[in-house]
């Protein structure tokens, strides 16, 4: 942001304005969310500070990464080739975020043959995703409809004649960025919520992938959307029409649309990387450039929990526990019948299934299995009550009860651990 506002001077805050912005880090494994306030200090901040970040929001996309978008689409050339992948008996590893598909099931595995072969045909498709070179075939040219890959099976190799639908893995690329970018303006906005925002918000991109030119069209559209909706409710409440363009002003990467013009110098263009290097510079106590005030972590510095808790309702998912909720609290889940020996636990770390209007599909999200074993004491008209408590970023303990019970002490079951992966 400091590099920002060397040529632009929107990008500086003031006494009286400060600069609230997005971050959205599309690396290679995972897209992380960031949001705050950067402002100038004022007569509440103790010290000598030049500047303050307020960070009040973050979170995930998991599973949205370059090397996991390779993954996907290559899991899709693996179905779309299913037939020559049974003749030559052809196993594959299932992607993080996929589900088996019928018929292929006996080809998915662990083994070590499957993940290699994942991993090639993963490398193949690179320049679908990149958008650089055409895919080169391994041995010979079978013309554009079919490309030759080499396999492994067992102990040796086999050549297979793939079918490859570029438009097909353009749009499966383009629509899992798109939810990745949905889940960002919804956590956005939840994490805006109540907070003394400007009149823009600044979304900084950041990372690798954000390179591709998918994530910037893809941002503009949801742009242009966001906008148009602050507009129409303004026009609701106010009976007036108000000029909502600018609302939101997108930056790519830093030092994208740069050129290398150190010729070999030192002094080059800072990057996003750098960017963490001083930054953590600046932050550092002794310093008293940023005071960085983190309302994320508890009094003790706690990592929040990264889950969304909740069950099935339909094919859709509900939110029963939200990330509000601190650690060691017990919360009800859900009622139980004393002849249910177990319940489904689903959670997900994608803000999307905070959505009411257009709620998760309950196959994008995980779920455990929780066993329930009760005591030989329980009164007959009892109300069986789950209770969670969140214990670690990953980890809750689960406990049936009735409400009463739960206050003082008195359970059915035994406090049993669940850790969510």
């Amino acid at each position: 942001m400091k590099e920002l506002g060397k040529s632009d001077k929107q990008m500086r805050p003031t006494q009286k304005k400060h600069i609230c912005y997005g971050v959205f880090d599309f690396g290679g494994g995972t897209t992380d969310f960031d949001y705050g306030i950067w402002r100038l200090p004022n007569e509440n901040d103790r010290g000598s500070w030049n500047y303050v970040i307020e960070h009040f929001g973050a979170g995930s996309d998991e599973n949205l990464g370059g090397e996991n978008l390779l993954n996907l689409i290559a899991y899709q050339v693996f179905q779309d080739n299913i037939d020559e992948m049974r003749k030559n008996n052809i196993h594959f590893a299932l992607p993080n975020d996929c589900a088996p598909f019928m018929g292929g099931e006996i080809l998915l595995d662990d083994s070590d043959a499957a993940y290699l072969n994942r991993r090639r045909l993963s490398e193949k498709l690179r320049p679908i995703w990149e958008q650089t070179e055409e895919l080169e075939n391994d041995g010979e040219d079978l013309g554009s409809d079919k490309q030759a890959m080499v396999f492994f099976k067992d102990n040796e190799t086999v050549s297979v004649s793939l079918n490859i639908d570029k438009p097909k893995l353009q749009s499966i690329l383009k629509e899992r960025i798109k939810r990745g970018v949905n889940n960002f303006f919804v956590k956005m906005w939840d994490s805006f919520r109540g907070k003394d925002i400007s009149d823009r918000i600044d979304i900084l991109l950041a990372g690798n992938s954000c390179k591709s030119p998918i994530v910037k069209e893809l941002f503009e559209e949801r742009i242009t959307k966001e906008e148009q909706e602050i507009k129409k409710g303004i026009k609701q409440e106010t009976s007036r029409s108000k000029d909502t363009k600018g609302v939101f002003r997108l930056h790519l990467p830093l030092g994208m649309d740069k050129k290398d013009e150190a010729n070999g110098n030192f002094d080059r263009y800072p990057t996003g990387k750098t960017g963490v290097a001083f930054g953590l510079l600046a932050c550092y106590r002794g310093d008293h450039n940023i005071k960085v005030i983190d309302y994320n972590l508890s009094d003790d510095s706690e990592v929040p929990f990264r889950y969304y808790l909740g069950r099935r309702k339909g094919d859709n998912f509900e939110v029963t526990i939200g990330m509000d909720l601190g650690y060691g609290v017990w919360a009800p889940f859900m009622e139980l019948e004393r002849e249910d020996k177990s319940f489904s636990l689903y959670y997900t770390s994608e803000p999307q299934a905070l959505l009411v209007d257009s709620p998760m599909a309950i196959s994008q999200t995980k779920y455990r299995k929780c066993r329930v074993r009760y005591n030989d004491d329980i009164p007959t008209n009892a109300v069986c009550t789950v209770y969670i408590r969140k214990i670690e970023p990953t980890k809750v303990e689960y406990v049936v009860a009735s409400p009463k019970g739960i206050e003082q002490g008195e359970y059915f079951t035994e406090v049993t651990g669940c850790e969510l992966e």
